[in-house]
């Protein structure tokens, strides 16, 4: 693909994939706000002036909008798209227009609208995960050695080109890419390795070293490694077909897996912020660019591989949704919370301070991610 192609083709995938799952993260906050009894003013996909849209019989604006990196969902009573509480705009309703408002409905009515959100980017992550498993299959090389290389971890134990691995503390082992995720994920851990030798079942303890790999957009990470190779030929590679609930189980267990993987990796964020600013490159974050790359690598690996791409960009968005902080989905339901305990919400001033904190938190990592992008990009740091 040409340069000018690519650079067409990258963000037009990105921004495709983005709609499909902003869109997941606000009909969840829809559809549960309708059940509700909430008036929806507006279902927006992008932020700015509308492109196009219609109004549907409940009198809600579904559009479109001119910047497409997000969306939202407008309440009656909302002051703005960040559904910023108002006083103001409640008492601006009458008194019908009242019942149907946000900030008139429980604490867990409002509670689960703003959970709403994030939990259906899960579940349709499960979903997708299902479908693929179940629909397609599942293709994955056999965890055989085809070398080891000299004087690493592997050989310093004693495996040998041919070796197949079965098991690693416990767990089974039915692709090599189940290997490639525990031993990354352990770096400097004693494991236990089930290995099959000419029909003989051994046992190895490996201690995997900390190794630096560049991954397929360029960044350079930090994972755990034992030293083995496989050619990837043809006879090395499988197809499975799963049933109906064997699939389930299997979506269920690769959004787990991802789901952890963001969780773990959240940890690491201040001091990846702390790196950027003081000009460092690294790879605990990604900003636009390095999402939109990954989706268009994705997107070249067939269906499977695009859809297990929108299952993660999925997931992420609703576990990044959820942290507390003022502006995102975590942020009001930690007032919430606050709400409960008191027995009564924070006052306004205090959530407006909140929110403005909530601003620059986001303000100060979006930059971050930006500037990591441009130093991987340019090669500074």
């Amino acid at each position: 693909m040409s340069a000018i192609a690519n650079g067409i083709y990258v963000p037009l995938i990105f921004i495709a994939v983005l709609t499909i799952v902003v869109f997941i993260h606000e009909m969840g906050h829809f559809l549960v706000a309708r059940r509700c009894g909430v008036k929806v003013e507006a279902f927006s996909i992008g932020f700015g002036r509308e492109i196009w849209g219609f109004t549907d019989r409940l009198g809600t604006r579904w559009k479109f909008s001119w910047i497409p990196l997000g969306g939202y969902v407008k309440f009656v009573d909302d002051e703005n798209a960040a559904s910023a509480p108002s006083r103001a705009a409640l008492d601006r309703l009458g008194a019908d227009e009242r019942k149907a408002a946000f900030q008139a409905q429980p604490l867990s009515s409002r509670a689960a609208i703003v959970a709403a959100g994030p939990l259906f980017n899960i579940a349709s992550a499960i979903l997708i995960y299902w479908l693929t498993f179940w629909l397609i299959g599942s293709y994955g090389m056999q965890a055989v050695i085809d070398e080891v290389i000299p004087d690493s971890a592997a050989a310093r134990a004693g495996l040998q080109s041919g070796d197949r691995i079965t098991e690693i503390d416990g767990t089974p082992i039915q692709r090599f890419s189940d290997l490639q995720r525990i031993v990354g994920q352990n770096p400097g851990r004693k494991l236990d390795f089930t290995v099959v030798r000419d029909n003989r079942t051994l046992q190895f303890a490996i201690t995997p070293e900390l190794r630096e790999i560049t991954d397929p957009i360029g960044n350079k990470v930090r994972v755990g490694a034992i030293g083995i190779k496989r050619t990837g030929g043809a006879d090395r590679w499988e197809h499975k077909q799963h049933d109906f609930v064997e699939a389930l189980g299997l979506g269920l267990k690769e959004t787990y897996y991802v789901s952890e993987q963001i969780i773990t990796s959240l940890p690491k964020l201040p001091g990846a912020i702390l790196k950027v600013f003081s000009g460092q490159r690294q790879s605990e974050i990604g900003g636009p660019i390095a999402i939109a790359e990954m989706t268009a690598h994705a997107s070249k690996t067939g269906l499977g591989g695009m859809l297990g791409w929108i299952a993660v960009f999925s997931i992420m968005l609703g576990i990044m949704n959820l942290l507390p902080i003022p502006m995102l989905d975590g942020g009001h339901l930690m007032f919430y919370a606050i709400e409960a305990v008191r027995g009564r919400p924070l006052d306004e001033r205090k959530q407006e301070l909140g929110f403005k904190i909530g601003m620059a938190i986001l303000a100060t990592m979006m930059l971050a991610a930006i500037m990591g992008d441009l130093m991987r990009k340019l090669g500074i740091g």
